[in-house]
């Protein structure tokens, strides 16, 4: 990405709002996924403010960085996938393909599997002969480079959660579930997820089930199909939480977790990082996007940003568009979004290899979506 002369990003104040007036109004809070379906009618709880750590630092000035963020969308041939949210969306090592898996339409759990081609600019369906994962929404995926495979944990369907499991070898055209070795995480959906590609290793924390929000963190080799549970002894941790994004940070080997939704406040805004040597959590300056959950933040392919579009906020479905800066520890706004989609939640996102994000579907509000959106900074 190309450097202007003069910095055109700015730094921008926190609009944090933890909705304590309408909480107090209302007795209770919106409950906004977790535990099914967010167009359920609210589940009252009791007021629960997260954890703080006594002091945090600064945030530094932010270093020259692009200056305009340019949304194109595109049309693409053949048989689209139907609108759907909560789905996942992971893109080969090249940068060439997308494998679109799962996600929910009108309520329903949905396990079919799309593959786009970036330089056709095409969608096909898949179909796979043998086992397949069962339908389901709210899971995560990852792409494993030496593996040439999706790798897909957890999720849910209608009121069954899952802990499973499996991986889409791109070259055979098969699913196979992995025997996790070892105890591993209790079945859930709503959690944050990535992969150190380096050391073949997924990053697993938080989210969601029958007993409630999870703030365990979870590391599966994908050599050894070994799980560990990483989640520190002592010290702090992220609020339980879920329908938040994890990246993982490959310079500082360590996870950035941002925002979601926990008992009683519907959405988080605080910013945290886990050092996955030292198996610590330590907050973060959150002076950035405003509270939200189910909003996308892909990093920047080997560069030291992450993108993060969108989300449902206290305002409703947004449309923002920030990066986070993992050099400096600061968010970053451009000074101008041309063109950029439709305000959204539950979309995903990937960065490609060729330097633009690739955006798909999600709900905007009023109905689950199908479009299909490139951006580029400049």
């Amino acid at each position: 990405m190309t450097e202007p002369s003069g910095s055109l990003w700015r730094q921008t104040l926190s609009r944090r709002k933890m909705l304590l007036t309408a909480l107090t109004t209302l007795g209770g809070a919106y409950l906004a996924g977790c535990g099914g379906d967010e167009d359920q009618a609210p589940s009252p709880t009791t007021t629960a403010s997260p954890p703080r750590p006594t002091s945090m630092p600064a945030a530094t000035p932010s270093p020259v960085a692009p200056g305009r963020a340019v949304w194109r969308q595109i049309v693409p041939s053949g048989a689209l996938p139907p609108p759907r949210r909560d789905h996942s969306l992971v893109a080969d090592d090249a940068g060439d393909r997308l494998w679109l898996f799962g996600g929910r339409a009108s309520g329903q759990a949905l396990n079919d599997l799309w593959l786009y081609d970036v330089q056709q600019s095409a969608w096909s369906r898949v179909t796979v002969d043998g086992q397949t994962p069962d339908a389901r929404f709210g899971h995560n995926a990852v792409f494993d480079i030496p593996g040439q495979q999706m790798v897909v944990f957890g999720g849910q369907k209608e009121g069954d959660f899952f802990a499973d499991v499996w991986a889409f070898d791109v070259a055979g055209g098969a699913w196979s579930r992995i025997a996790g070795e070892g105890e591993g995480p209790a079945a859930r959906y709503g959690a944050g997820a990535d992969i150190d590609p380096a050391d073949g290793v997924i990053y697993l924390s938080h989210g969601f089930t029958h007993d409630g929000r999870f703030d365990d963190t979870w590391a599966f080799g994908l050599s050894s199909h070994q799980w560990q549970e990483q989640s520190p002894s002592s010290g702090l941790r992220p609020v339980k939480r879920c329908l938040m994004r994890i990246a993982f940070d490959p310079e500082r080997r360590r996870l950035i977790l941002f925002a979601g939704q926990t008992d009683g406040t519907p959405f988080l805004g605080d910013l945290w990082q886990f050092d996955t040597g030292e198996r610590q959590w330590s907050e973060l300056p959150d002076v950035g996007p405003s509270p939200r959950n189910l909003y996308s933040m892909p990093r920047a392919g080997d560069g030291p940003l992450l993108v993060l579009f969108g989300g449902d906020t206290e305002a409703g479905v947004n449309d923002e568009l920030w990066l986070y800066d993992l050099q400096q520890d600061v968010w970053l706004q451009p000074e101008s979004q041309d063109g950029a989609p439709s305000a959204r939640r539950s979309h995903d996102a990937v960065w490609l290899s060729s330097g633009s994000m690739l955006l798909f579907g999600g709900d905007d509000g009023g109905s689950e979506v199908n479009d299909l959106w490139e951006l580029t900074l400049l």
